[in-house]
């Protein structure tokens, strides 16, 4: 009798070596999936902060309140004054107040139409007058 030599996988084995292998797509493809929906919040976040700070830094205090719109968010801010004008210092002719003013600061997700940040920063207005 001949000898049977022909080597190979049974049918069995490719199957679980097919089931095997879906799994672990399966499983990779839900990992990658949540990692790009969690770096595009964190990108959207980062571009919230970047937008705040540019704001805060370049804000000035004439305005009572106001509102603009920035990479599609709306910064609506309010302007109070926490103290009184303080005169500080005379030179010549002029005097120098001093005021200290709180600005309450609100940013809101305009393809949202929901506030995402809300936070409020002290700065003082330094104003001049003659005598």
């Amino acid at each position: 009798m001949k000898e049977n030599n022909i080597k190979g996988f049974t049918l069995l084995e490719v199957i679980i070596s097919i089931v095997i292998f879906s799994t672990f797509s399966v499983a990779s493809f839900y990992y990658f999936s949540n990692s790009m929906k969690h770096h595009e919040k964190l990108e959207e976040k980062y571009v919230l902060l970047r937008m705040v700070k540019e704001f805060v830094e370049n804000f000035e205090s004439s305005e009572k309140m106001g509102s603009e719109e920035k990479e599609g968010f709306i910064i609506k801010w309010r302007v109070t004054e926490v103290e009184d004008q303080r005169k500080i210092i005379s030179r010549g002719s002029l005097d120098f107040f001093l005021q200290l003013r709180a600005v309450h600061l609100e940013v809101i997700n305009n393809r949202l139409n929901k506030q995402v940040f809300s936070t409020a920063f002290f700065c003082n207005l330094l104003l001049a007058e003659k005598k």
